[in-house]
């Protein structure tokens, strides 16, 4: 696999690139305002992105997670009985982490991901838990992120989101839309294109939730300074 300063790198120049390209038709735009106030929209959204340089590289990352994710589970249905044989499943690993396959290969290039990281799905279905969980573990190690090894861990935080806005107080609220969107970010959800990322303060009402935890954690934190 690539490191996570790699990965980071390549963020950065796709980025980079993406607004040099937009700052050229900006140029050759000038006679075309609404075309010159999207172009300019998109430069300003690109430099935010590249100011949250991290946190989109994380997305990206969990983003091609996803793609490898759903290429595993549309190979293992098609191509299921070379899956089950040792030769087969070299076989089928070869076209999946392949370049030319537009969404599984390019995210296993971009992460790094050979053929031999993807040896836990052997013989084995991919949408079985523990499969999953030893995949995302190797992922985790090797860029530092905390993407959930469950779907379970997903949907538990949804759950906790969609209970805490009816009935629980305005910490309880807090903490657990900062954690549901943090969860959706790692996971690669708020990746909406190619060079394009929703960013956690985008979300409505994420930064002022995280500015009051912040603010009551400072508050418990003086409360037990004072006790003691």
């Amino acid at each position: 696999m690539r490191t996570y300063e790699e990965v980071k790198e390549s963020v950065r120049k796709s980025q980079v690139a993406l607004m040099e390209k937009y700052n050229e038709k900006l140029h050759y735009s000038r006679t075309n305002r609404e075309e010159e106030r999207l172009l300019t929209l998109a430069i300003h959204r690109i430099e935010h992105q590249l100011d949250n340089l991290d946190e989109i590289t994380n997305v990206e990352i969990g983003a091609c997670v996803l793609d490898i994710m759903d290429g595993l589970f549309h190979y293992h249905t098609f191509f299921y009985n070379m899956w089950m044989t040792d030769e087969g499943f070299s076989d089928v690993l070869s076209i999946l982490t392949s370049p030319t396959n537009p969404k599984c290969g390019m995210a296993c290039q971009r992460l790094g991901i050979a053929e031999s990281d993807l040896k836990y799905f052997r013989r084995r279905n991919p949408r079985e838990e523990q499969a999953r969980a030893e995949f995302i573990r190797r992922i985790n190690t090797n860029f530092g992120t905390s993407i959930p090894t469950s779907y379970r861990d997903r949907y538990d935080a949804e759950e906790k989101y969609s209970i805490a806005q009816t009935r629980k107080s305005q910490e309880e609220q807090d903490d657990a839309f900062v954690k549901f969107t943090s969860m959706r970010s790692v996971m690669g959800e708020f990746k909406e294109c190619e060079g394009s990322y929703i960013l956690k303060s985008d979300i409505p009402g994420y930064r002022e939730a995280e500015e009051r935890i912040q603010a009551r954690q400072k508050q418990k934190a003086l409360n037990v300074k004072k006790g003691n």
